[in-house]
């Protein structure tokens, strides 16, 4: 006889430490030279534990040092002609270890082996360069065009992309006219590549492309007044080439984690696409405030060639920001700020409750895709601060309440044995942050 619990946690573990360096030399009033280089420390541990009759438990590690530095020169040539030249190298060095925890009944009256399954053990190194050229034309004051190229080489299976940029406006008193198209390639996670996903231990993945897209994006402003400014954008991504897997008939866009034990192929695709618009007061009279709206639609496929909607489906976005500034000396000031996030909640895999009651865990229906949807997300930030100047040192303690209305946004939805119904797991409720800073 074994006990049956209704137990599920999700424990997020993550952790980061960075430094940063800038470099700038004028060569002369029309050239400048830049450079930087940052490091940091990132460790990322989730553990997903669900314990009814049949145990699951899930623990992923990532750690990953990142070295990254970036070298560009750009100049005036004449009052119609700017270019810029750079580069940037990036060197990732990580551990990654993920396992899964879990019972396999071994006969019919209920006995089960515990098994302890690490499908990835790994430590290594990627690099990364990413090199470009950009060239802007003047033809006029208020009328330019942009052109460049962008070339992305990754170390870890010398894959490379060549991406061409185009670009330009118009302004007409206090309206301006945009637009831009290109080619973008991104690199998965590094896990996604040494994942040891194939039955000899190989790893299937080491080989995979870029995840390639094409931009197009159209845009337009008018300035109200000197200090008040309305936006509008409306743009297309055209993913290709995305890597899937047949298995799920799913897509690395749809991807929360950055682990993944499957097999993957370039031989998927989707697209996003909407409209933006915005008001936005520039901080003026010791005050700002920003109100942005957005429609959209993301859509992916998998081996079926199908269109559906994806994981980030939401539909909708509406974000609200004030601030204000109270100077009380010459050299102190207390302040508010307070922002809103509002959109669609994230899509889902249905859960078949027949199926997940026989198996006594959540089954999910996969082959019907992120049909289902979570709640709509909302949540409200106040932070209030103090600022005071001293000697070449500006100190600055903040408050910062995040969700201050303790809204439980809904994070997935799972199912209970104990009550044979489908449950949600919640986000975090409020939040108190204390900031203490110093600016030299």
């Amino acid at each position: 006889m074994i006990n049956t619990y209704d137990f599920n946690r999700q424990s997020i573990n993550n952790s980061l430490f960075s430094n940063h360096v800038n470099f700038k030399y004028y060569l002369n009033s029309n050239t400048v030279i830049k450079s930087a280089f940052s490091s940091s420390l990132i460790k990322n541990q989730f553990d997903d534990a669900s314990l009814s009759q049949i145990i699951d438990e899930k623990k992923n590690k990532y750690l990953t040092q990142n070295y990254t530095y970036l070298f560009s020169i750009s100049s005036h040539i004449t009052k119609h002609n700017f270019i810029k030249i750079g580069f940037t190298l990036k060197r990732d060095i990580y551990e990654l270890n993920n396992k899964v925890l879990w019972e396999k009944r071994i006969d019919s009256i209920g006995h089960y082996e515990l098994i302890d399954d690490v499908y990835n053990d790994e430590k290594g190194f990627g690099t990364m360069v990413q090199s470009y050229i950009n060239y802007k034309f003047n033809f006029t004051d208020n009328l330019f065009s942009t052109f460049g190229v962008h070339y992305l080489f990754f170390g870890v299976n010398k894959k490379h992309s060549i991406e061409p940029r185009w670009g330009g406006g118009f302004r007409f008193k206090r309206h301006s006219f945009g637009f831009a198209l290109g080619l973008h390639s991104m690199v998965e996670p590094l896990p996604t590549y040494l994942t040891l996903t194939g039955k000899d231990g190989s790893k299937e993945n080491n080989n995979l492309d870029f995840t390639k897209a094409a931009h197009f994006v159209l845009k337009y402003e008018f300035s109200l007044s000197n200090f008040l400014l309305f936006k509008t954008e409306t743009y297309l991504q055209y993913f290709f080439d995305v890597p899937i897997t047949y298995a799920t008939n799913n897509s690395v866009l749809n991807e929360q984690d950055i682990n993944t034990i499957s097999r993957l192929v370039n031989k998927g695709g989707g697209k996003n696409y909407g409209v933006e618009f915005s008001l936005e007061r520039l901080f003026h009279n010791d005050y700002y405030f920003s109100i942005n709206a957005s429609l959209y639609r993301s859509l992916y496929f998998g081996s079926d060639s199908t269109y559906r909607d994806s994981r980030y489906d939401g539909k909708y976005i509406l974000n609200f920001v004030y601030g204000k500034d109270i100077q009380y000396s010459k050299s102190k000031k207390i302040g508010i700020s307070v922002s809103s996030k509002f959109y669609g909640g994230q899509r889902c895999n249905p859960i078949n409750l027949q199926k997940s009651i026989l198996s006594n865990s959540t089954e999910y229906d996969l082959d019907l895709g992120y049909t289902d949807k979570l709640n709509d997300y909302f949540r409200m930030d106040i932070q209030l601060y103090h600022q005071f100047i001293s000697k070449h040192v500006t100190h600055r303690i903040s408050l910062d309440v995040q969700n201050i209305t303790n809204r439980k946004n809904e994070f997935s939805k799972y199912y209970s044995p104990i009550t044979q119904e489908i449950k949600s797991k919640y986000q975090l409720g409020l939040i108190p942050i204390i900031n203490y800073r110093i600016d030299f």
